[in-house]
């Protein structure tokens, strides 16, 4: 799987903003220049997050925390020897709970939208009195 985006990330983009909120940001250069192999997702992966929550930055940050998520369940790992222990389960529950936070951006940011679309007009009527 390919992990391509523009590197550095440019963030005054969607696709930059969304990869700098969620960290992966570090990169490995590609023979174009331009472009670079990231740790966790594709630019067109953040596209998509960002067509799925209707353009939110929060709510694409809180669709690639959830998948990251399901990244690290799979991965998740539970290793004790002598007198270590490695225990990356939790991880997960982490990137989930930072998905909580985005969602509940996302959802404030969508009200105050809300808000600025409608207005309340008094009614020019006449007096029911």
């Amino acid at each position: 799987m390919s992990l391509i985006g523009i590197a550095p990330a440019d963030r005054s983009t969607p696709v930059g903003k969304v990869r700098a909120l969620v960290g992966d940001t570090s990169y490995e250069p590609t023979a174009d220049t331009a472009y670079g192999t990231y740790q966790y997702f594709s630019d067109d992966d953040l596209t998509l997050f960002l067509d799925v929550e209707g353009d939110s930055i929060a709510g694409a940050s809180a669709q690639a925390y959830e998948a990251l998520a399901a990244i690290l369940i799979l991965d998740a790992q539970n290793i004790t020897t002598n007198d270590l222990r490695v225990a990356t389960e939790k991880r997960a529950e982490l990137m989930l709970t930072l998905a909580g936070v985005k969602r509940r951006q996302a959802v404030t940011e969508g009200v105050e939208a809300m808000n600025d679309v409608f207005d309340v007009v008094p009614f020019a009527g006449r007096d029911r009195y």
